[in-house]
């Protein structure tokens, strides 16, 4: 599609196909927002394409409006308790007309030197290393972990943008209350609040507030301008101690708090939509409607569920899974290891698979298993026939070992009953548009 619309407005110099535009509008702003979230530092190539991208702020508007209509088409049509995002557009407008930075057609604005993965990475890291020493040797050295190879890149980026930002020193272990509390600007930078699972509350700084590496940036600043002790506030690395410090960063840097705001999602829990989602989540066997969204935003409920139980585990899980933990049953903590596991892994033989979970119906993990990736590979054959030029590739063996004939074969005949057409019967383009005009 993408290469139709590029001979096409080339041809006739004007872009009037109007379902075209729908479809390459929606992709590019959803993919550029995805991309500048994935890294701030994405926004320089971004901003070169003048055909697509008018904003990171109509960007963002759009991909939070498209994902909570889909959330929103699964399980509440009316809007009952989802933010109203139909109510939120005269708002961007404004902010367009207005010129506020981020919102208007090659506007300036500021941004972050990373973005949601590398904290994610220094997340899982920096757990990954307190368990280690708990585990193996409570010896063991910040320097140590560099030295084996644990330390680098990806992994250490928003560490030391924290670091550099507050100017703590580097600790001598992964123990000291400085990584504790790196880890809780990692867990409030990936929740934000400003649209989901609340309303709007600061339009102006939609961006500012939602986007992670903007968030832990700010955060750093805070806390390098603050008079709070931090790091004396985590000892027992406890839930108090967790709450009390992620409402005075919140607070700090003006955002609903991402703790309090889970009361909103455990409120959706009364409505009958939910309560039957949370029954299918159950019996791990679900409506085979928008399969994929029920699935996840299940799975997301019931993270939200423990969360706000113990919101120390979930943000420092290589302290609690250790087993040292002073203040928390290890029994719980395996619990909701077990509980929160991954559905789906890659085995022993490079294919992915079911995780079976004690207690589940096998066969109805399984058929959650199947249904879940057939309308993975759906997603990703759609994604191919807007972005990717010539014939469909197949290549999903990372998936499964079946032989790729019979892989295919599904593929072809699931993308037929969606579409009502094979994907080989599509014109596929050269450089120009004969064939097809």
């Amino acid at each position: 599609m993408k290469k139709f619309d590029q001979l096409y407005v080339a041809k006739h110099n004007e872009a009037d196909i109007q379902e075209l535009n729908f479809i390459l509008n929606t992709y590019h702003d959803i993919e550029y927002a995805k991309q500048f979230l994935f890294n701030n530092l994405n926004i320089y190539n971004i901003e070169k394409d003048h055909r697509f991208f008018l904003n990171m702020g109509h960007c963002f508007h759009e991909f939070w409006n498209k994902a909570i209509n889909t959330v929103a088409s699964t399980i509440d049509r009316e809007f009952s308790f989802l933010p109203k995002t139909n109510e939120w557009r005269r708002s961007f407008e404004d902010l367009a007309n207005h010129k506020v930075d981020g919102f208007y057609i090659e506007s300036t604005m500021s941004i972050s030197p990373i973005g949601i993965r590398a904290i994610f990475e220094g997340q899982a890291s920096f757990n990954q290393m307190q368990y280690l020493t708990l585990t193996l040797d409570e010896d063991l050295s910040y320097s140590d972990f560099k030295d084996q190879g644990l330390l680098h890149g990806i992994y250490l980026e928003a560490f030391e943008l924290f670091l550099t930002i507050t100017k703590y020193e580097k600790p001598e272990s992964l123990l000291e209350p400085v990584v504790g509390l790196f880890l809780i600007l990692c867990d409030i930078a990936i929740n934000p609040t400003n649209g989901f699972p609340i309303e709007i509350y600061d339009y102006e700084n939609f961006i500012y507030k939602n986007d992670p590496g903007i968030r832990f940036t700010n955060l750093c600043n805070a806390i390098h301008q603050s008079e709070e002790d931090f790091l004396n506030m985590i000892t027992d690395y406890s839930k108090d101690e967790y709450i009390e410090i992620e409402s005075i960063l919140c607070e700090k840097i003006g955002c609903k708090s991402s703790y309090r705001t889970i009361e909103t999602v455990l409120d959706w829990c009364n409505n009958d939509s939910i309560l039957k989602l949370l029954e299918e989540e159950q019996n791990h066997s679900y409506v085979n409607y928008n399969f994929p969204v029920r699935v996840l935003f299940s799975k997301y409920i019931r993270f939200q569920e423990d969360k706000f139980i113990h919101p120390n585990i979930f943000c420092w899980f290589g302290i609690y899974g250790s087993s040292r933990s002073k203040n928390v049953d290890f029994d719980i903590v395996n619990s909701l290891f077990n509980k929160h596991h991954a559905l789906f892994i890659d085995d022993y033989d490079d294919e992915v698979k079911p995780v079976m979970f004690e207690g589940k119906n096998e066969n109805a993990i399984s058929q959650t298993f199947n249904a879940f990736f057939q309308y993975s590979i759906l997603f990703d054959m759609v994604n191919k026939w807007v972005s990717e030029e010539g014939e469909f590739s197949y290549d999903y063996k990372w998936l499964s070992n079946k032989p790729v004939h019979e892989l295919t074969s599904v593929i072809i005949e699931d993308f037929k009953q969606m579409f009502g057409i094979y994907p080989d019967e599509l014109i596929i383009l050269k450089d120009d548009l004969t064939e097809v005009i």
